[in-house]
C-alpha cells in the first residue's frame, strides 16, 4: 500500500468517525403521536393573549386561563403550556416548523383537513382522491400496513385513537393492523382496575362528539397496548385539540394540549422503565393540519383558510441526535411515513416509491455553519413565473424564498397595484399609464400570457392581494416606484394585512419616499435603494456618501447593486454605521458566493437555484 493511499484511507476513516452516529442508529420500537389540528403558533409561542377572553377565544374563565398559561416571554409561555415538549424533547431531540427560525413544515395536499392530512402523513403522498372525511377505505398503502408485513413486526403494529374514521384511513379490514378508535371500550378476558374504570366512565359520560371520543380513553388504550401486547410500532391519535378549537373554546383547546403533553411525559417515563422499550425507542409527534392565523379564523381549517397548511414536527429517542429547534430546514408532511419506517431500520420507499423521503435528523457542520443570507425573490420567482403576479409570489414561497420583493404604483383612483414599469405595455401588451387609469381598468389586463400559455389569465394584482400570500415567518419587500403620495395608502394596507412590521420592509430609490415612510411608520424597516454602477462621466457613489444620505432620511439600511466595488471593506463601513446591507439583483452564483458573507440578504430571480448554489 502506498503512503498516499494509506493517508487517504486514514482521512476517510477519521472523517466518518467524526460524523454523528445517532442518526444512523436503529430503534427497535417507534411511538407516533398526533395532536389533531394543534396550531404551530400555539406550539411555538404558547398562549395567544388576544384569545384568552370570552369573546374571541370563548374562554369561560379568562383570568384562570391566563394564570395557567400566560407568561411574559414566548419561551416561558410555551413551556407553561407544554413542559415536556420544551423541557425534555427540545433538549434531547429535534423540533421542526418554527417559521421564526426559517424552518417551515407544511402539508402538501392543499385541502388542509383531517383525512387528507392523515393519509399524507402515513402514506407519504398527497392523493387527490382523498377529498373528504367520509368513511371510505383508503386506496393507499400506509407505513403501518407496510411494517405489519415486515419480518419481526408482524402482529406488532397497533393504532389507538379518538376518531372513528381511522378504521377507513388504515383500511382495517384488509391491512391486518388492529385499530382501536372512537367510543370502543377496552376488551380483554380480565380487565385491570384502570381499564374497568375507563370503560365505566365511557358508558356514563355524554358523547359530546359522536365520532370522536375524549383523549383520556385513548390515553388508556395506549397504556393497555403497551402493558398487554408490547407492540413495536404504536400510533396514538389524539383529537380534542381540534374539536375544542372548532367549538371556539380556546381554554379547553389549550387544556387539551397541556393534558396531551402530561400524558406524553408519563407515557415516555413508563417506556423507560420497561426493558423492551428503555433506550430502544424513538418518539415522533406531529399534527394533521394547522388552523387559521387570525383571531377570527383560528377555529377553522380547510382549503380556503390561509395558513392552515403550516404544521410542526418533533422527534426524540434512538436515531434522533439532540439538536433542539432546527433552523433553515424545510420539511413536509409527506415525509413522516418514510421517517417512521427508517427509525426502525426499514425502507418504506421500496414498497411505495412515490412517497417522500424521510426527515434528515443528522446535524453536521454543513447545516450549522455560517448563516446563509436571506434569499429574496425578485418580483417573486420571476425566472419561472410572470413577474409581480400572485403566481410568481406563491412560487417564491414554494421555492423556499425567505422573502419576496415586489413593485407598486398608485392608480388614478388611489389604489396600490403591483407592477414594475410606469406603463403596462411590456407585461400586458397594452400601453396604459398606471397613474392615468383606475384599478378596474388595470385589473382587467392579462399580465401572465407573455411568460407562457400556462399563465394566461394572471391579472395585474393589487398590493393587498400580494400581501395576503405572505406565509408565516416570511417577508415581502415593498418597492415604491412612485412618490411619497402613496404612503397613506401603503400605511393603511400594511396595517390591514395583519403582518408584523418586520415582515413588510419598504424599499425605494426615491429617498423622499424613505423619509416619508419612516415619518409615518417608524416601526417599519425602510432601505434606500442605490446603484453602484458607474454613470456616464461620473464615478459610482462611495460608501461614505451613501451612508450619509441614508442617515439623512432615517433609513435602516442600504440595498445596493452587486458590483465589484461592494467588497468586505465597503460592507464593514456600512455595518459600522449601524445600517443593514442588502444586494440586488444577483443571478450569478460566483457573485452571490462573493457577497454572501457581507450582506443580510440577496435578491434574485431564482430563489431555489440560488439557495442550492450557496449551500
Amino acid at each position: 500500500m502506498t503512503r498516499r493511499l494509506f493517508a487517504s484511507l486514514l482521512f476517510l476513516l477519521t472523517f466518518a468517525a467524526a460524523l454523528p452516529a445517532a442518526d444512523s442508529a436503529k430503534a427497535e420500537n417507534v411511538v407516533v403521536v398526533t395532536l389533531d389540528g394543534f396550531r404551530w403558533q400555539d406550539f411555538f409561542e404558547g398562549a395567544d393573549e388576544t384569545l384568552v377572553d370570552d369573546k374571541l377565544g370563548g374562554a369561560k374563565d379568562g383570568p384562570g386561563l391566563k394564570k395557567r398559561y400566560w407568561r411574559d416571554t414566548t419561551a416561558a409561555r410555551r413551556e407553561a403550556l407544554m413542559p415536556f415538549f420544551w423541557g425534555t424533547i427540545a433538549k434531547q431531540g429535534q423540533i421542526f416548523g418554527n417559521s421564526t427560525r426559517k424552518s417551515l413544515a407544511t402539508s402538501t395536499n392543499g385541502l388542509k383537513f383531517s383525512y387528507p392530512g392523515y393519509s399524507e402523513l402515513f402514506c407519504g403522498v398527497a392523493d387527490p382522491r382523498i377529498n373528504s372525511n367520509g368513511k371510505r377505505e383508503n386506496p393507499n398503502l400506509s407505513v403501518f400496513e407496510y411494517l405489519n408485513k415486515r419480518p419481526g413486526f408482524q402482529g406488532k403494529v397497533e393504532v389507538v385513537g379518538t376518531w372513528d374514521v381511522f378504521d377507513s384511513i388504515f383500511r382495517t379490514q384488509t391491512s391486518g393492523v388492529p385499530v382501536h378508535v372512537g367510543w370502543k371500550p377496552i376488551k380483554a378476558e380480565k380487565l385491570t382496575d384502570r381499564e374497568k374504570t375507563l370503560n365505566e366512565a365511557m358508558e356514563m359520560l355524554p358523547r359530546y362528539w359522536p365520532d370522536n371520543a375524549y383523549d383520556v380513553f385513548t390515553f388508556g388504550a395506549a397504556h393497555s397496548a403497551i402493558e398487554r401486547r408490547k407492540p413495536r410500532v404504536l400510533y396514538i391519535a389524539l383529537g380534542e385539540t381540534d374539536e375544542w378549537a372548532h367549538g371556539r373554546r380556546y381554554d379547553l383547546y389549550l387544556d387539551a394540549a397541556h393534558k396531551a403533553d402530561k400524558f406524553l411525559a408519563e407515557f415516555w417515563a413508563d417506556l423507560q422503565r420497561d426493558p423492551q422499550y428503555k433506550d430502544k425507542t424513538a418518539l415522533l409527534i406531529t399534527t394533521d393540519h394547522g388552523r387559521g392565523k387570525t383571531r377570527v379564523d383560528w377555529t377553522d381549517h380547510g382549503k380556503g383558510v390561509t395558513g392552515a397548511e403550516f404544521i410542526w414536527m418533533a422527534a426524540m429517542g434512538v436515531g434522533v441526535p439532540a439538536a433542539g429547534e432546527r433552523e433553515g430546514v424545510l420539511t413536509t408532511q409527506n415525509q413522516i411515513a418514510a421517517t417512521v419506517a427508517s427509525l426502525v431500520g426499514e425502507d418504506f420507499l421500496t414498497a411505495s416509491p412515490e412517497a417522500a423521503k424521510p426527515l434528515a435528523f443528522a446535524v453536521t457542520t454543513a447545516t450549522t455553519g455560517v448563516k446563509m443570507p436571506e434569499i429574496i425573490g425578485h418580483r417573486g420567482a420571476s425566472f419561472d413565473a410572470p413577474e409581480n403576479t400572485v403566481a410568481a409570489m406563491k412560487l417564491a414561497w414554494e421555492q423556499n424564498a425567505d422573502a419576496s420583493e415586489l413593485d407598486t404604483y398608485l392608480t388614478k383612483d388611489g389604489k396600490a397595484v403591483v407592477i414594475h414599469d410606469a406603463t403596462t405595455k411590456r407585461v400586458a401588451g397594452v400601453d396604459l399609464k398606471v397613474a392615468d387609469h383606475t384599478l378596474a381598468e388595470l385589473h382587467a389586463l392579462d399580465v401572465g400570457k407573455w411568460k407562457g400559455e400556462k399563465f394566461t389569465g394572471e391579472k395585474l394584482p393589487t398590493l393587498e392581494e400580494m400581501l395576503a400570500t405572505v406565509a408565516p415567518g416570511k417577508k415581502v419587500y415593498v418597492e415604491v416606484k412612485c412618490g411619497p403620495e402613496i404612503v397613506p395608502e401603503l400605511d393603511r394596507l400594511l396595517k390591514a394585512s395583519g403582518l408584523k412590521p418586520e415582515q413588510t420592509p419598504v424599499i425605494a430609490f426615491n429617498a423622499n419616499v424613505i423619509a416619508a415612510v419612516k415619518k409615518a411608520r417608524p416601526d417599519v424597516p425602510a432601505y434606500w435603494l442605490a446603484s453602484l454602477k458607474p454613470a456616464k462621466g461620473k464615478q459610482p457613489p462611495t460608501a461614505e456618501e451613501l451612508i450619509e444620505k441614508a442617515k439623512s432620511v432615517n433609513a435602516d439600511g442600504l440595498d445596493l447593486s452587486g458590483e465589484e466595488s461592494l467588497d468586505a471593506t465597503f460592507a464593514k463601513k456600512v455595518k459600522d454605521a449601524g445600517l443593514k446591507l442588502y444586494v440586488w439583483t444577483v443571478n450569478d452564483a460566483a457573485v452571490a458566493k462573493r457577497l454572501a458573507p457581507y450582506v443580510e440578504g440577496i435578491t434574485t430571480d431564482r430563489p431555489a437555484w440560488l439557495r442550492n448554489q450557496l449551500k
